[in-house]
């Protein structure tokens, strides 16, 4: 009889169970990817569909002399495009007709408009001419609301209800609102969000909702819906996010104003790129309702709060906008909101304050974050501009320390409550990540071995900063967040009593490290928020003034020196060539709840430089 070898049988059934094993793993991650692909698949034909459908779509537009279209066109603002309404240089439909016509060409050529409301626009300026008929007839045009007639864009996140797109989006009754997301692109809103509610009263007629970022995630606009916005002054470069969409349409005058919203830099960082003018409130001032989040639970935001504010090509359009939204009754509106009207008397103190010499602090650079040559020039010029109407400007500082805090604290709060769960639902849900978005979620999802391993080879390659920033990329716990937030508050208030020890009544300072950057290197630029984000930390109100373009002694990359020498560094050095005639701009800070007054130091700003540009080809 042959002896049996129960420790070889063993060892074989072992064998067998691990292949087993190993086999239905395969099939079971096999069977998962099959299903994800089919995902994926129907996501995609449905996002060309929605793209095939607006391309197809044509409109009635009235014939508008190309004499009336240069007039629409070369008008500096809503005052001026108001009076020649007054005077029937044009009427209300050839107004909308040419914006419209240029958001369907221009638009659709540079990916920037989602949803366009273009037939209703049209129906809504015959009504309103009627209007202003009677008016004129009258004598009671000047009884009219001040956008009255007026074209205006709103980012995809605002409910207008109809359709809705993009992570801070605003809706519009009936409309689409993806979120800038394809697992939201079957999303219509139920009403108007607040702002459009309070822009409609105001007379305005909406004729398009603006591409944004995936979920407005990014300073880089780009989706899986309808691709990646194109910036009209440079199509190889960014037109910022996440309200970049709007921005370009005021840029390529397809529209003469267009809201937007921000949470970290998404009016004042496209806005820039753009040469134009942008505001963002003091968070809880103005209303977010109807503001869409991309997460699918309510987003409260009690710990930072987002703004919606207006783009625009003059200043003076940005101050009418914002009243808008400080409407006297807003708690009939939204009841979170207090009534906080516009208080014209510390608007106009900060426009003159040149006469009192009030003193404004200003920074050229953050210790964590070199600003370029260019971004130094643009700050000297708003610097020169407010000493020669007399302000003082003094220096102003924040430790390496300081800014980290603020950078973390808003990175952690926002990828705990939203930029994490979310991405981890769009993938889930069979939509790709934008390459923008790729690299920050490798690391979120990766256990904590897996990113200390990726923290120390970057700092072992010299990469030292955003090793830290990925430091704070992680979901906080109860106690970390509530750490978070009692510093965030202590660096309030010291922040609050520097103002008060130097006697200032606002900052200024660059607003991103250069000009728009390239698409290619939007991994690393994106990354680069600190100038406007460690504002939103403190929910302070902030603007964003143009001042000049990139000169051409300004684009030699070895000029951009700082403390690092790293990735970072060759990166912007990478996008300072060549980038000559991009708009650069200046921001503008205050304390919280000192929107008049910053938007006052914006106008004398404004007052001194009167620095107006434009897309050569638009």
């Amino acid at each position: 009889m042959h002896k049996i070898n129960l420790h070889s049988m063993k060892e074989k059934i072992n064998l067998r169970h691990v292949a087993y094993g190993i086999g239905a793993l395969i099939v079971y991650k096999l069977i998962n990817y099959m299903i994800w692909k089919t995902k994926n698949s129907r996501l995609n034909a449905r996002s060309a569909q929605i793209v095939a459908e607006r391309d197809s779509k044509t409109y009635n537009f009235i014939e508008v002399s190309p004499e009336k279209t240069q007039l629409i066109l070369g008008l500096p603002d809503i005052r001026e495009i108001r009076k020649n309404l007054f005077k029937r240089s044009f009427t209300i439909s050839e107004l909308v007709t040419v914006y419209s016509k240029r958001t369907v060409d221009i638009g659709r050529k540079l990916n920037l408009t989602m949803v366009e409301l273009i037939d209703e626009a049209l129906d809504t300026a015959k009504e309103y001419d009627l209007i202003l008929e009677m008016k004129l007839k009258d004598g009671q045009q000047d009884q009219l609301p001040p956008l009255f007639g007026i074209p205006v864009s709103f980012k995809e996140n605002v409910k207008l209800p109809k359709i809705s797109l993009n992570l801070f989006q605003i809706s519009t009754k009936g409309d689409r609102n993806s979120r800038g997301a394809q697992i939201y692109q079957e999303c219509i809103a139920d009403e108007d969000a607040v702002t459009v509610k309070l822009f409609k009263k105001a007379g305005a007629i909406i004729i398009v909702k603006a591409s944004m970022a995936q979920c407005g995630f990014s300073l880089h606009n780009s989706n899986n819906i309808i691709g990646t916005a194109r910036n009209p002054y440079n199509q190889a470069r960014t037109c910022g996010g996440s309200s970049g969409g709007d921005s370009a349409l005021v840029a390529a005058r397809c529209v003469p104003l267009a809201v937007g919203t921000d949470i970290g830099g998404s009016l004042r960082v496209p806005a820039t790129f753009h040469g134009l003018f942008s505001f963002k409130p003091t968070g809880g001032r103005t209303s977010i309702k109807g503001q869409m989040s991309g997460f699918p639970k309510m987003s409260t935001f009690t710990t930072v709060l987002p703004s919606q504010g207006p783009i625009a090509r003059s200043h003076d359009d940005l101050v009418l906008a914002t009243r808008l939204q400080l409407d006297p009754e807003i708690h009939t509106y939204d009841w979170k909101i207090p009534p906080s009207p516009f208080r014209e008397d510390e608007y106009l103190r900060a426009v003159n304050g040149g006469k009192q010499k009030l003193r404004v602090g200003y920074m050229d650079r953050l210790p964590t974050l070199q600003s370029s040559k260019a971004a130094r020039r643009a700050l000297q010029l708003a610097k020169d501009a407010l000493e020669s109407q007399g302000f003082e400007l003094v220096p102003f500082n924040l430790t390496l320390e300081e800014v980290r805090t603020l950078k973390q604290t808003l990175s952690g709060i926002m990828i705990t409550s939203n930029a994490g769960p979310i991405c981890q639902l769009v993938t889930e849900s069979g939509e790709n990540l934008q390459k923008v978005n790729l690299g920050f979620f490798a690391y979120y999802k990766a256990n904590s071995i897996k990113q200390f391993l990726i923290r120390t080879l970057l700092n072992l390659t010299g990469n030292h900063r955003i090793a830290t920033s990925l430091a704070g990329f992680k979901n906080l716990s109860k106690e970390e967040l509530d750490d978070y937030i009692r510093v965030r508050e202590q660096l309030n208030e010291d922040i609050r009593s520097r103002f008060k020890d130097m006697d200032i009544i606002g900052l200024i300072l660059p607003i991103y490290p250069h000009c728009a950057f390239k698409d290619s290197n939007q991994v690393i630029m994106n990354s680069l928020l600190e100038y406007t984000s460690i504002w939103n930390a403190l929910m302070y109100p902030c603007g964003s003034v143009p001042t000049t373009l990139v000169e051409e002694t300004e684009t030699n990359p070895l000029d951009y020196q700082d403390y690092a020498d790293d990735m970072i560094t060759k990166t912007v050095r990478q996008d300072i060539e060549g980038s000559e005639g991009m708009p650069m701009g200046v921001q503008v800070v205050g304390l919280s709840q000192m929107d008049e007054t910053v938007l006052g130091l914006m106008k004398a700003i404004d007052n001194g430089i009167e620095f107006r540009s434009r897309p050569k080809d638009f």
